[in-house]
């Protein structure tokens, strides 16, 4: 009798927890659909307006050069959407430049002293305790592609699902262009609660920011995070 006991309340025990399991989900996927509702309702007016303009990658990295922050949406399944990134860490030099040094009156522009600042590319595709393993891979302890098998592709059943190739050339990209490369993502939950990860995203940022009053910090994160109501109010 003890020993079926025992087995009964291990049964038991797992039946809970498998509930809890299924709770915990449906939490995630109700706090999904009311995050990824409040984006579509704050950008219908773009994709319905008629008048389009479209971006001119001279005048964004003009602009880029006076910020110290920027978020890029990623549609993570398609490649395409990672050109704009890769574009911008092969002009890095263009945004590392910056003007400092308070201009006296009746001094021009060119009076003003250039210093080189630093970039820094956050990715949503790694999870904050995976950042010895970029570490390695930017001091050339591993290449590349023992990165990705170690990180975003070494489970198969919960891991990512976008193309290898796209994220291969961001890494690489980065690397030939002295761009520091970032962890972002909530090593507890990266799938799940983007409430949370957004929390978790904005302290990263704030801590380089605060910390260097010229770093430039280009977040690479699911297009659902950019909405102003998203991560940009954490920030």
């Amino acid at each position: 009798m003890g020993l079926r006991k025992e087995i009964l309340e291990a049964q038991q025990q797992l039946e809970e927890q498998l509930r809890e399991e299924v709770r915990e989900s449906s939490r995630d996927y109700a706090s999904l659909r009311n995050y990824e509702r409040e984006y579509t309702e704050e950008t219908s007016g773009f994709r319905f307006r008629r008048e389009r303009h479209f971006s001119n990658l001279e005048a964004l990295l003009r602009d880029l050069s006076t910020r110290r922050s920027a978020l890029i949406g990623d549609f993570h399944t398609f490649g395409g959407a990672k050109n704009l990134v890769i574009q911008l860490l092969e002009n890095a030099d263009a945004i590392r430049a910056v003007r400092s040094g308070r201009r006296e009156e009746g001094e021009g522009e060119e009076g003003r002293e250039s210093q080189q600042r630093r970039v820094i590319l956050g990715l949503e595709y790694f999870s904050v305790d995976q950042q010895p393993l970029l570490d390695a891979y930017v001091a050339g302890e591993m290449d590349v592609d023992k990165l990705l098998d170690k990180t975003m592709y070494s489970d198969p059943k919960n891991g990512w699902s976008c193309d290898r190739e796209p994220i291969r050339k961001i890494l690489s990209t980065a690397l030939e262009n002295r761009v520091e490369i970032r962890a972002i993502n909530d090593s507890s939950s990266p799938h799940r609660n983007p409430r949370k990860k957004c929390r978790s995203v904005a302290k990263i940022m704030a801590h380089e920011i605060n910390s260097d009053p010229d770093v430039l910090f280009l977040t690479l994160i699911g297009d659902l995070h950019t909405a102003q109501s998203h991560l940009k109010k954490e920030l």
